[in-house]
């Protein structure tokens, strides 16, 4: 994966990131997104020029502005972070287990502990956000 900060060398202010293949830099990159991946190849040759994880922006922004408290912002921000961090988990050991017959995900000790313990936060935080929202509906 390639790790992006676009900066100017000259002036050190950031800006946009072009990305063009040294096969053919004239030519525009193929994009192509699957899962939280985007492969650009050189739309000449098909060439790989970089693959790029796409990291799923928290939605504190978006909570602040549609005027959620603090709390919510920071219960909802935990509540998405422990959804991907949960996905992660769960995907890495269906791979596991499909490279190895014998594996199994519930023998596999802290990861299985860990995606445990991430389900029973994810209730508390669940269970949070319900009595905020009903806390919400109960003030005049």
């Amino acid at each position: 994966m390639t790790k992006l900060g676009a900066r100017c060398e000259d002036c050190d202010s950031q800006g946009p990131l072009y990305l063009h293949a040294r096969c053919h830099p004239a030519a525009p990159p193929w994009a192509i997104l699957t899962g939280n991946v985007v492969t650009l190849e050189c739309s000449e040759c098909k060439r790989l020029v970089s693959r790029l994880q796409v990291i799923p922006q928290p939605p504190a922004r978006e909570l602040a502005a549609a005027g959620f408290t603090a709390r919510e912002n920071a219960l909802k921000t935990a509540q998405h972070a422990l959804n991907e961090q949960h996905e992660a988990i769960d995907r890495l050991l269906a791979r596991l287990s499909l490279n190895d017959q014998n594996f199994l995900p519930s023998k596999s000790g802290q990861p299985w502990a860990a995606l445990l313990e991430g389900n029973e936060a994810l209730k508390v935080v669940d269970q949070a956000l319900r009595a905020e929202a009903t806390e919400e509906e109960r003030r005049p």
